[in-house]
């Protein structure tokens, strides 16, 4: 007789001990889990924890099913279900009998028979019962709902989850809309290999950031981020290529007057610049041969011409190595280049390349989409609102009108009126009128003279307000926080900005001069100072916005060039100025 007939016969009490085993391994598990997230979800009504349900779900699914998995490998070793088996009544022949298995004899035989007769007479789903942990799964429920209520009151903490939450969501379901356009190109053909490898490059590390960005300002900070590396993909014309040249060269002041010809876009100018330029290497010192240097490399780089390219490097290398002869001749290459190229800058880009420069711009205006929706999720009001390539939300509201008056020595009045738009939103009419004032001072005692000061200033306007909903931009929209006006509006609304009529300011562009009264001020004397009320500006004061748009521009951008800007603040100036157009 073998003793594997003993093993056989106490396989249901083996079975019954693992199941208790396994109940206990879960309730554990199952209480467990509760604690932590009891942890959680009181945690969370203090601090902003975004998915804070999904955590929940999480830890209780993760230790439930680790539990049960342990659970698998806690079946009772043979000899202690043997002992197991020898309390209930079998008094120590099952053990006695597994001890002898390797021994033989009629002793040994006679042992494992009668094992084997007290094993027929016993039925152990009797005599061991499963054995349910209720207190401790009473515990375990008990916790449970204790997370379930916990989970259910609301803080202002909560509040900011769900703005984190819905943040996160957005910049996901954003990197999804990129990652389609993406290979919405690829299958078009439109654009290079090569071009398509770089822009490949750039809308992967964007994805990484997206699905990684934790509040709105990782994602904006990316999207921002991606869309000025993807417009350096663009193709130039070589008209942008001599303004990135010009750009560079007028932060040396070995290069400044060729800088300043090649603004003008005059060969004859940007010979002598030249020319001037070889004697100014002549006699400049090292410092200022290092830094030409550094920025005929720093031009070389942000350029697409390939000659002019060249030249810039040649002679930036040259420049370094001291040898001015042959930074002299790299120069004598150079004019004759850029000459060309002043001839040709008004040249057109290759089908191909205005193609990929098209596929760009509809990655970059889906960046802008992008960047409106993460804000508008997080309450931020964008400068510049999408166009109309997303289906906006339909808001209705009621016109809110406020206003606000004030005096002093300068003022202005602004009208609003409502905006028309496909959406029906909110839309909002502020209305501010304010009091112009003129002072005048006067002294006299020991005075040689006397001296009057007056001013008045006038500022007009009409804007409107309209509720915009989800949409697209062809221009780079930056972010601000949600603004309060004459307490018409909320903090955190939304409107889009629209100034129809303004008052021309004389002085653009200084054309206009100031005067002045002289006089000599003593310590003695008298003075007076009188309140006037405002001489309001008629409406014949006010010119339509399109008629004086183009003297700001120009202005702001002489002033770019004349100022030292950096260039991605020059590139925000220029995209503003772009958007209003």
């Amino acid at each position: 007789m073998d003793i594997r007939e003993i093993l056989m016969a106490i396989r249901p009490l083996k079975r019954r001990m693992h199941l208790n085993n396994a109940f206990l391994c879960w309730t554990y598990g199952f209480i467990l889990a509760g604690i932590l997230s009891f942890s959680v979800s009181t945690a969370a009504l203090f601090f902003p924890i975004p998915f804070v349900k999904d955590k929940l779900i999480g830890i209780y699914s993760f230790i439930i099913s680790t539990s049960l998995v342990v659970s698998l490998f806690l079946g009772p070793k043979t000899v202690k279900t043997l002992q197991v088996a020898d309390s209930l009544g079998l008094k120590e022949r099952l053990i006695t009998a597994y001890q002898l298995q390797n021994e033989k004899g009629t002793l040994v035989e006679m042992q494992r028979k009668d094992a084997i007769k007290a094993l027929s007479g016993v039925d152990f789903r009797k005599l061991y019962s499963l054995k349910v942990p209720v207190v401790k799964m009473l515990i375990g429920f008990a916790l449970l709902a204790t997370v379930f209520v916990t989970s259910l009151i609301p803080t202002s903490a909560k509040d900011k989850a769900g703005i984190k939450e819905n943040i996160i969501n957005e910049a996901k379901s954003q990197s999804e809309k990129i990652d389609e356009k993406r290979k919405e190109i690829k299958k078009s053909s439109v654009v290079s290999d090569k071009k398509l490898e770089e822009i490949n490059k750039k809308v992967d590390e964007l994805l990484k950031e997206l699905n990684q960005a934790k509040d709105e300002e990782d994602a904006l900070k990316s999207l921002s981020k991606a869309k000025h590396e993807l417009e350096k993909l663009k193709n130039s014309t070589m008209r942008q290529d001599l303004e990135k040249i010009s750009e560079k060269l007028s932060a040396n002041a070995l290069s400044k007057d060729l800088s300043e010809a090649l603004k003008e876009g005059d060969s004859d100018k940007i010979d002598k610049a030249i020319e001037e330029m070889k004697e100014k290497l002549k006699n400049a010192d090292k410092e200022e041969l290092n830094n030409l240097a550094e920025k005929l490399e720093e031009a070389s780089g942000e350029i697409t011409d390939e000659k002019l390219k060249e030249d810039l490097t040649e002679l930036s290398e040259a420049i370094k190595s001291g040898n001015i002869n042959s930074a002299i001749n790299n120069l004598d290459t150079f004019s004759m280049d850029l000459s060309k190229s002043v001839e040709n800058s008004t040249e057109s880009l290759s089908a191909l390349q205005q193609s990929e420069n098209m596929a760009i711009d509809q990655l970059t205006e889906l960046l802008d989409n992008s960047k409106y929706a993460v804000a508008k999720q997080a309450g931020i009001r964008l400068s510049v609102a999408p166009s109309g390539s997303q289906q906006g939300g339909s808001q209705n509201g009621n016109v809110q009108q406020g206003s606000q008056a004030g005096s002093g020595g300068q003022s202005g009045s602004q009208n609003g009126s409502e905006n028309q738009s496909s959406q029906n939103g909110q839309s909002s009419q502020g209305n501010q009128s304010g009091q112009n004032g003129q002072g005048g001072k006067g002294g006299q005692g020991n005075q040689s003279g006397q001296g009057v000061q007056g001013g008045q200033g006038g500022q007009n306007g009409q804007n409107a307000g309209g509720g915009v909903g989800e949409g697209s931009s062809n221009a780079d929209a930056g972010y601000r926080d949600g603004e309060s006006s004459g307490g018409a509006k909320k903090p955190g609304s939304k409107k889009e900005e629209k100034y129809e009529s303004i008052y021309a300011p004389s002085r653009l562009g200084g054309d206009s001069q100031s005067s002045k009264v002289n006089g000599t001020k003593n310590d003695g004397g008298q003075s007076q100072w009188n309140d006037v009320k405002s001489i309001p500006f008629g409406e014949s004061s006010k010119v339509p916005y399109s008629e004086v748009y183009s003297q700001y521009k120009d202005e702001a951008m002489s002033g770019l060039m004349e100022a030292q800007i950096p260039s991605g603040m020059k590139d925000m100036v220029r995209d503003y100025f772009s958007v209003l157009e």
